[in-house]
């Protein structure tokens, strides 16, 4: 290859490497992730450097260069960007032109300068009506367009881009993030309106928008959902709501990144709380958003904050004079007659997500609801928490309640300690048979004994309590209820014995089908047995080891599965052995996998007893 040809070469392999770039960070620009896009504003600033960049590579850089500042709230920076493009290339493409004149106005509408933001928006939507443009570039185009117009208070105009907007997502089908944007804007617009049913339909529309949302990971757009529905709350005087929403708001934005809609929603949840009278996280709220300003070079954001601020001071000192409750203990302003804490400031929390779906039945939970009702009997929630040889039962960490509040879930949790303590067991027993046993290390089979005892303690504790709490649903009339269990499960639970309690619960779910077999039930009690020999230690004189006594009372009733060491030392050091710890799990896994079987034939039976 001649000198000529190889300059070639590495010349087209340049543009390959910097088109490959501007493409990769281009895509970081738009993700939902704020490192991600603090990451594609330092690469494109890097790439900028580059020598023997092309216009076009310049423009196409700076353009996402801008639209990443965009997305991190910075949008003086995004102007500025886009003031460096080279006016003379934008004349001769109208399309790009069109796309410049989107993101002025789109930045110029976040700072507050709606006049100049529509008069750029109409520009843009003139010139693209004479051009061949991509559908999905048009209906965006509306999108941020009705946005700039409705905060312009010409709500009539907004509303026709929209529902443009939304006629040409609905009819390119595998646009639902679009589709969900404009629909939830049509839902904004609707919120306004005077009539109450419209306002509703509106809530409708917003909600439906926030499904396709959650559904296609569009947090940028939950959070604008969420954010004009604290709006909404929040001057329906529906607080509860409001702080939910506008929480869940926060929440997002910071996730994102968003620095301006950080600064926004915090000035939101600021007038929230000064309105509620809760001044000190009032305060907070606009000290940071006014942080953010000076950060962002946003003096709109700085003076609106500052006077806030100050608005929620003179309330302060005001409250001081009148002697007028403040804070958590102040009459909640939702004129419950509550007070704030005991009242709308439950919503008033950090969000946390959820890994979990709600709604529908799970398929794991369809076979038995099947058997159940083809036995001609009706499902019972002890039927899905006593289910047997499951994956996912046996590896359950914790059951969760979700009540749903006025817009705001609140979650509680009850462990599974039954499966922690199994689950530890079996680590620990595969962990004492997989070494030698030169060294007749006891560590791990004692607390594989102690683990196992502790899971059906665990469990059949956790039996006591479902049982009890099943009295409070429809279903109580499906199961016999101890007398022991209907006033205080708690003390049963504590004071009877471990045994006894297995016979009590046994007779009540399982009926005629308890009792364990013979073998597994003198397991089970010599297991417990050993536990609490072990675990108390109660001791009156040294035992002899040499020589080695054959047969130790303890010992001799050891399960004949069990290799007992033949060695000079005392009876636990002999007993518990790998096989000790894996006869241990086994045991405490048998006992519970036969409760839950006998329960489930019980039901069946007594299902097609009723028909």
């Amino acid at each position: 290859m001649n000198q000529r040809n190889i300059k070639r070469s590495k010349f087209r392999k340049n543009k390959l490497s910097i088109k490959r770039s501007i493409h990769e960070l281009g895509d970081q620009a738009i993700d939902q992730n704020e490192q991600s896009v603090v990451g594609s504003i330092e690469g494109f600033e890097k790439l900028l450097t580059k020598p023997g960049l092309s216009k076009n590579d310049k423009i196409n850089i700076l353009i996402n260069l801008a639209i990443a500042y965009k997305h991190r709230g910075e949008h003086k920076k995004a102007i500025a960007t886009l003031d460096r493009l080279d006016t003379s290339a934008l004349k001769k493409d109208k399309s790009l032109s069109v796309v410049i004149k989107q993101q002025y106005a789109t930045s110029y509408t976040a700072l507050g300068y709606l006049d100049d933001a529509c008069e750029l928006f109409t520009e843009a939507i003139e010139e693209i009506q004479g051009i061949e443009v991509n559908a999905m570039m048009l209906g965006g185009l509306y999108l941020e367009a009705g946005k700039a117009f409705c905060q312009n208070d010409q709500p009539e105009k907004a509303e026709d881009y929209w529902n443009k907007s939304c006629d040409i997502f609905e009819k390119n089908g595998n646009e639902p993030q679009h589709l969900a944007r404009a629909k939830a804007n049509l839902g904004f617009a609707l919120l306004k309106n005077e009539k109450k049913e419209k306002q509703e339909e509106g809530v409708a529309l917003i909600e439906e928008s926030s499904e396709l949302k959650r559904m296609t990971g569009d947090i940028d757009g939950l959070a604008s959902n969420y954010c004009n529905l604290g709006l909404y709350y929040w001057g329906q005087k529906k607080y509860e709501r409001a702080i939910a929403y506008t929480r869940k708001d926060l929440y997002f934005s910071r996730k994102i990144g968003d620095l301006r809609s950080v600064g926004s929603t915090l000035g939101n949840l600021a007038a929230i709380y000064t309105d509620l009278k809760q001044l000190t996280p009032a305060r907070d709220c606009l000290r940071e958003a006014i942080e953010i300003g000076k950060r962002l070079n946003d003096d709109r954001l700085i003076a609106i904050s500052e006077h806030n601020l100050e608005q929620a001071n003179n309330i302060g000192k005001d409250a001081g004079k009148k002697g007028i409750i403040i804070g958590p203990s102040s009459p909640c302003g939702c004129d419950s007659g509550k007070a704030y804490k005991d009242c709308c400031g439950q919503a008033d929390f950090e969000p946390v997500d959820f890994s979990a779906e709600f709604g529908g039945v799970s398929e794991e939970l369809e076979p038995i609801i099947n058997k159940i009702i083809e036995a001609g009997g009706e499902p019972s929630r002890l039927d899905f928490i006593f289910r047997d040889n499951s994956e996912s039962a046996n590896s359950r960490l914790a059951w969760t309640r979700h009540h749903s509040k006025d817009g705001w879930v609140e979650m509680h949790e009850l462990p599974d300690m039954a499966n922690h303590h199994l689950i530890a067991a079996r680590l620990l027993a595969k962990e004492a048979n997989s070494i030698e046993d030169s060294n007749f290390n006891i560590q791990k089979p004692l607390s594989c004994l102690l683990l196992s005892v502790c899971a059906i303690e665990a469990f059949i504790n956790q039996v006591a309590y479902f049982l009890h709490d099943v009295q409070n649903y429809h279903e109580k009339k499906l199961h016999v209820i101890p007398e022991e269990l209907k006033v205080d499960p708690f003390t049963f639970q504590r004071s009877t014995e471990l045994t006894l309690k297995w016979e009590i619960l046994g007779k009540a779910l399982c009926s005629r089908k308890w009792s364990p077999p013979v073998d597994l039930w003198n397991d089970v009690k010599y297991m417990i047995m050993i536990r609490n020999e072990l675990v108390h230690f109660k001791v009156s004189s040294y035992e002899q080891v040499v020589p080695i006594q054959e047969k130790h009372p303890i010992l001799s009733k050891a399960p004949k599965n069990v290799t007992i060491r033949k060695i000079p030392h005392a009876w636990p050091s002999r007993l518990l052995t790998p096989s000790f710890a894996s006869w241990a799990v086994e045991t405490s896994e048998k006992l519970i996998s036969y409760f839950k079987q006998k329960y489930m034939e019980t039901r069946i039976e007594s299902s097609k007893s009723k028909t």
